[in-house]
């Protein structure tokens, strides 16, 4: 590697901050980040488009006990309503049946943190074993005997929104958890034997790097299949709409020390991102430093990154999967 860096669990703030006061070592972080990417995954690069064949359903329709002030139920709005068991399997075999390759069950959060998924256990269950669908589910905190439904159910992963500073959970999403809790569902979900492909979202305490280090930190104990870097965007309708998105150089630091810290963990940029030319310029800058997956990438992206010589593979799910 280009750079001797000692990246532990306790230099990840440290680098940080010195990369945003050093534009000369913020380019060595970078370039060793790329090193790193390349040295794991060749110029490869999976890009994902979920579209039709890989819809989102909210299984409380737009119903969600939370106001997070980054979302404020907005993000449900765009998900297809299945309220009931029988309408979720009937919904499935009809998409099997169409072509669809899968989908994402999730929905609004209980005063608890968590989807309320007990009562389609069995129909996931039963979807999983009468079609070739993937499932990937959106959980919020999972406790042991949730963790060992949705191994039961055959679900094919999991995402988990992982914070690591008790500020965002209270203050942004509301909640009277800690960050030892969405740890404590990282430990059920591996100890289940499920996929675990936990999600951070970059700059969500108002547009600041906060949380995120101390995230990865939990997130590396238990070895996850994919880790997802998701970022604030400011959205029409919430609390924080006329906040800016983190600085994108800090966003780009935050996914290469990650590159830099998780071993050969797979990093995906995952669809929630802010739009327009920071929205260009982070999947390209992304990808060239450190994710080798990213979902819903504009199709000039790709574009550029064919002339650049990456090997594309396009796949119609979730980049969890």
């Amino acid at each position: 590697m280009s750079l001797n860096l000692d990246i532990s669990d306790k230099s990840l703030e440290d680098l940080f901050k010195k990369a945003i006061q050093n534009k000369k070592f913020m380019d060595q972080l970078y370039n060793a980040s790329k090193e790193k990417r390349t040295k794991l995954f060749d110029k490869r690069v999976r890009v994902y488009y979920p579209s039709k064949a890989f819809p989102s359903i909210s299984v409380t329709g737009t119903q969600c006990y939370l106001h997070c002030k980054h979302c404020n139920r907005k993000y449900l709005q765009g998900m297809i309503p299945i309220t009931t068991a029988q309408k979720l399997i009937d919904f499935c075999h009809k998409h099997a049946e169409k072509g669809g390759t899968g989908c994402l069950i999730s929905g609004g959060y209980t005063a608890g943190g968590f989807v309320p998924l007990n009562k389609f256990i069995n129909a996931i269950k039963e979807i999983k074993e009468t079609t070739s669908l993937e499932i990937n589910v959106h959980t919020g905190i999972v406790d042991k005997k949730m963790a060992e439904a949705l191994a039961y159910a055959g679900v094919d992963s999991v995402s988990i929104d992982v914070s690591g500073d008790i500020k965002i959970i209270r203050e942004i999403y509301g909640l009277q958890k800690t960050p030892e809790d969405y740890y404590k569902s990282l430990i059920n979900l591996k100890a289940a034997g499920i996929r675990i492909t936990p999600h951070i979202g970059i700059g969500f305490y108002y547009g600041k790097i906060d949380h995120e280090f101390e995230a990865m930190r939990m997130i590396k104990k238990v070895e996850p299949d994919v880790l997802v870097f998701v970022v604030f965007r400011p959205t029409p309708g919430t609390p924080l709409e006329n906040l800016p998105p983190p600085p994108l150089e800090h966003v780009l630091l935050v996914m290469a020390l990650a590159r830099l810290y998780m071993n050969s963990t797979p990093i995906s940029l995952g669809c929630m991102r802010p739009s327009g030319k920071y929205r260009l310029l982070l999947e390209e800058k992304a990808v060239e430093i450190a994710a080798d997956r990213i979902a819903t990438p504009a199709r000039s992206t790709v574009s550029k990154f064919t002339k650049e010589g990456y090997v594309i593979e396009e796949l119609n799910k979730c980049c969890t999967l």
